[in-house]
Formats: C-alpha cells, sequence, structure tokens
C-alpha cells in the first residue's frame, strides 16, 4: 500500500455533472432521424439522449467483464445487450448502451448487482437458490 500511494499521482479536477445537454441532444436526434445520409449519426445521437434520459453514468461495464465475473469466456454466453439493460432497469437502476463501447452498458448498479442481474438471466434456476 505504502508503494502505491507514493505512485499516486494528483489529477483533475474531474467533471461530475451532466455529459449532455438534453434539448441539444434531442433536437440533433430529430435532425438526424430522417436522413438516410445521418444514420450513423442518428444512432449515436440515440445513444446520448438515453444517456440524457435515464441520467446514466460517464463509466461503463463491458460485458466480457460480466461475463468473466460468471465465469464465461466472451461475450456469447451472455444475455443480449438490451435484455440485460432491461432486467436492471426492471430493478430499479437507470442503464443503457455505453456509446465509447458497443459491448458495453452503463447503469446506476454496482458491479455485484450487474453480475446478479446477467446471472438471474443466464442460469435463472440458480440464482433463485
Amino acid at each position: 500500500a505504502a508503494d502505491a500511494a507514493a505512485q499516486l499521482r494528483v489529477t483533475g479536477p474531474i467533471w461530475a455533472g451532466p455529459l449532455h445537454d438534453e434539448s441539444f441532444v434531442s433536437d440533433m436526434a430529430r435532425e438526424a432521424e430522417g436522413s438516410e445520409h445521418m444514420r450513423e449519426a442518428a444512432t449515436l445521437l440515440a445513444l446520448l439522449r438515453d444517456e440524457v434520459q435515464y441520467e446514466l453514468p460517464p463509466m461503463y461495464f463491458r460485458l466480457k467483464e460480466i461475463g468473466r465475473f460468471l465465469g464465461m469466456e466472451g461475450v456469447s454466453a451472455l444475455p443480449r445487450k438490451s435484455v440485460l439493460i432491461q432486467e436492471l432497469r426492471s430493478r430499479g437502476f437507470a442503464a443503457g448502451a455505453a456509446q465509447a463501447d458497443a459491448q458495453a452498458i452503463k447503469t446506476s448498479a454496482h458491479m455485484q448487482q450487474v453480475v446478479a442481474a446477467a446471472k438471474a438471466l443466464v442460469m435463472p434456476q440458480q440464482s433463485a437458490l
């Protein structure tokens, strides 16, 4: 621990406020939705709109890491990302897709809670025990 403290460097300040302006993102999303050549922008703006709507935190969990906590290799054995997001929302957490990583989710849940939700979907009979 002493070695780690000696290596500690101070950085900051860290922005902990909202990352996006809701009205700006919504206006941009509406503009992009009707345009064929702005399909990628519309997809990104939809993710940003979810971040605002669900008040998602700036950090995210990679599906691969969630699978690792469940003892699974890769993400193929995990529930679909959208299903895991819905499960977390049904448990009262804010949840959505991460725009920075297609194989990640953002949520207000802690890792233990995310793993429990994924486990309930993957192994429902075992998680009920």
